[in-house]
């Protein structure tokens, strides 16, 4: 016996539950992958978060000196400074303390006008991740 050709609608019914299977799975790997890392303790709460003191908000110049306040039990951080519209970071480095100053050429990287962000991760001395915080900066246009 041959098999009847699928209509069009069967067709597009088909697909569109794969569609649904595959978007399940993906939810269901990132709920599990979640829960595993709260399950490890590095899922961050409240409690496990980095205050970032410098640079924030609007300011007249590019700033040379990222700080944050230190977090016990941190004995590496890694700072990551990114223009906000880009998928690459400008600069990503590692510190083992609670500030991270730039050199001289790196600052013309932070362009005026545009929206900055940057974040810290700190580090136990196992490598586990301990906490972390972002926030964001703008450089003004000079006038």
């Amino acid at each position: 016996m041959i098999p009847e050709e699928e209509s069009g609608a069967g067709r597009r019914v088909r697909r569109g539950l794969v569609v649904i299977a595959i978007l399940a799975i993906a939810v269901g790997w990132v709920v599990v992958r979640r829960a595993r890392e709260g399950a490890r303790g590095d899922g961050l709460g409240p409690e496990k978060f980095i205050s970032l003191v410098a640079p924030r908000g609007d300011l007249d110049a590019p700033p040379a000196l990222f700080t944050w306040k230190p977090v016990a039990g941190a004995v590496r951080y890694r700072v990551r400074i990114a223009d906000a519209d880009t998928v690459w970071p400008l600069f990503v480095r590692t510190t083992d303390s609670p500030s991270l100053a730039l050199d001289p050429g790196e600052v013309p990287a932070l362009t005026p006008g545009r929206m900055h962000e940057w974040d810290v991760e700190a580090y136990d001395d196992a490598g586990s991740l301990i906490a972390s915080g972002g926030t964001q900066f703008r450089v003004r246009r000079p006038e």
